[in-house]
């Protein structure tokens, strides 16, 4: 398990006691956040996989995740 999902969860389970209005509105920032964390996720996947040593991987890299 990821270090963010233990996170998460230990969150949840303490939150679970809150008043459900209060859980609601911070299930709302996780849903929004959800997106944004799987995109960082697989951009540090590709960047995993470029020969930094290599100028034309980075300029491929660069060209294809930031235009």
């Amino acid at each position: 398990m990821s270090p963010i999902l233990q996170s998460y969860s230990q969150i949840q389970m303490e939150v679970d006691g809150m008043h459900p209005a209060t859980f609601n509105f911070i299930q709302e920032f996780v849903d929004i956040q959800n997106p944004s964390v799987g995109v960082f996720s697989d951009l540090l996947n590709a960047l995993l996989l470029v020969d930094y040593n290599n100028k034309l991987d980075l300029l491929m890299f660069e060209d294809k995740h930031f235009g």
